[in-house]
């Protein structure tokens, strides 16, 4: 049960997260994690489970991200790029006027990345 689960955690000496290291069969998952879906429960739909004991806080996937937005409700108030809260003075898009940055760096840096005009007229 949990309860077993989480007396065993705290009996037993704190560990260390294990370091990355990739998967040879199964490329962003690491070494001692599998794709599988939750027994009896195929509607939860695919995740991942470690096929060893790994310590709290050890990463088992990682991933790059295929898409970033700001959302409707955040457009005025995050940056477009770092996503952090916008400086008192933003600085616009100098293409489509509707993005706003915090600073002329991450303007400089989605201008340069091209992300922006992939995803340009692209509502949230």
């Amino acid at each position: 049960t949990s309860h077993d689960d989480a007396a065993a955690a705290a009996a037993s000496p704190r560990r260390r997260p294990l370091p990355w290291r990739e998967s040879q069969l199964v490329p962003g998952l690491r070494d001692g994690a599998w794709p599988s879906t939750t027994p009896g429960h195929p509607e939860r739909g695919v995740g991942v489970m470690a096929t060893m004991d790994v310590p709290r806080g050890t990463v088992l996937a990682r991933e790059t991200a295929y898409a970033a937005l700001v959302q409707k409700p955040h457009k005025k108030t995050r940056c477009h790029f770092c996503f952090r809260p916008l400086s008192p003075a933003p600085v616009p898009c100098r293409g489509c006027r509707a993005a706003v940055y915090c600073d002329d760096s991450c303007r400089e840096r989605c201008e340069r990345s091209g992300e922006h005009a992939l995803w340009e007229g692209v509502g949230a």
